[in-house]
């Protein structure tokens, strides 16, 4: 092989692993060089360093200028040290970095990077915050922050130069979102903030928000109990900078179909995704025929199906406690909405609480289905069934999975005298 050029071996050599690649430029000084003196490789190898492996590091590749490492299990000063050693030639050629598990940050640690673009944070804690030197990293544009201490905001306040930040937090608090704020409102170039558990409650008490970004990621306009108003007042904050939003659900409660209808309606925006699903792409609203929802997000729901032509539906059912008059007064008014449906797919994982049957209003407004499908374990699917399968006049494909072979036979026949009947 190493009569091939150069940049050929470069193009072979970013397919590989990671662990190949770090067995390749192991192997002799050669292809070593050629890792070392290629940006493309040496920003997709990620480099794993800890307190085991350091010192094996150290003799199998000494000289080369990594860009992409992540540092873990660095928990007294002893580890702390002998990775600063073996980092030492390297912290200026570093883009990329990952501190993660148990890792305790220091600032003179970090102000090393001063090539740094790119750092993430798991799971780790500041010590001693208040004494520590702060990081100043010029060229720090991605921050990204999973499962923190709410010391390590101390770290980056006046981080000026960042425009991209991701967040991950289970336990949302109004201390910590005050400390967000006071982040974000340091950071002047920010136009691209991701959320993910992080916020709930909290985020949207706020009277002003520091920061207009172009990208949003979020399940923070979905994940509400109670409010409501302040949804839309954080959109509206947002309107005419904001160009691409991505949620990770349709919004949930009674407004859930306000919400929805702003962001699709009022927002003006260039694209926004549900997950990885383009509902508007160029500014315009795409051709939606698939849908999958759970119980929370019924009112967004028929929003869903008076913006887009949507032939197929799933409804996932939780375990979880539904207000079932609530859900009817929702459901229960006979509509024309879902005469375009074509498919349903009913998979109710509530268990004791039995959710399929609180949907009852739903199912007998999908009067136009072909395909139904239904995995439950409610024993009152017999008396349910029987109310809403004479409404499905066009239904031609059931498929039952209710755990009762009895029963399917039972509803089966059913269905089939009422297509007999029909027909």
């Amino acid at each position: 092989m190493d009569q091939l050029p150069e940049d050929v071996l470069i193009e072979i050599f970013q397919y590989l692993d990671n662990e190949s690649m770090f067995n390749v430029m192991k192997t002799c000084k050669f292809f070593a060089n050629i890792f070392a003196t290629s940006s493309k490789l040496l920003l997709k190898f990620n480099l794993d360093i800890n307190p085991q492996n350091v010192n094996h590091l150290s003799a199998d590749v000494p000289d080369i200028p990594f860009k992409n490492i992540t540092i873990s299990n660095v928990s007294t000063d002893s580890d702390f040290l002998d990775i600063s050693n073996f980092l030492k030639n390297s912290s200026n050629s570093i883009e990329i970095l990952k501190l993660t598990e148990n890792f305790n940050i220091f600032g003179n640690f970090l102000m090393d990077f001063v090539n740094l673009k790119e750092l993430w944070i798991e799971k780790c804690e500041v010590v001693d915050a208040d004494s520590q030197a702060l990081p100043l990293i010029p060229s720090l544009k991605v921050l990204k922050i999973d499962n923190f201490c709410q010391n390590i905001f101390k770290f980056f306040v006046h981080q000026k130069s960042v425009k991209q930040l991701k967040f991950t937090k289970n336990t949302p608090g109004s201390a910590l979102f005050d400390s967000f704020i006071e982040l974000t409102a340091s950071m002047p170039h920010l136009n691209h903030i991701i959320l993910h558990k992080f916020g709930q409650n909290s985020f949207f008490e706020a009277e002003n928000y520091p920061f207009k970004v172009q990208k949003f990621e979020t399940g923070i306009t979905t994940s509400w109990w109670s409010v409501t108003e302040p949804r839309l007042n954080f959109l509206k904050s947002q309107q005419g900078t904001l160009k691409e939003l991505t949620i990770h659900s349709l919004p949930y409660d009674d407004d859930g179909a306000e919400v929805l209808k702003f962001i699709i309606e009022k927002m003006n925006l260039k694209k926004f995704y549900l997950e990885k699903n383009p509902l508007i792409l160029n500014g315009k609203k795409q051709d939606v025929r698939t849908l999958t929802v759970s119980e929370y997000e019924v009112c967004s729901m028929y929003e869903m199906f008076r913006q887009y032509p949507i032939e197929s539906l799933t409804l996932r059912l939780t375990n979880t406690h539904i207000d079932a008059e609530a859900v009817g007064r929702i459901l229960n008014p006979r509509t024309n909405l879902f005469e375009n449906l074509q498919s349903l797919d009913v998979v109710d994982g509530s268990k004791q609480h039995a959710n399929f049957s609180r949907f009852l209003g739903l199912y007998k407004n999908c009067r136009n289905i072909k395909k139904l499908a239904i995995s439950t374990d409610d024993d009152k699917i017999r008396i349910v069934a029987k109310q809403f399968l004479p409404e499905m006049t066009q239904l031609a494909d059931i498929r039952l999975n209710i755990g009762d072979k009895n029963l399917i036979e039972e509803l089966m026949t059913y269905a089939r005298s009422l297509e007999n009947s029909l027909n």
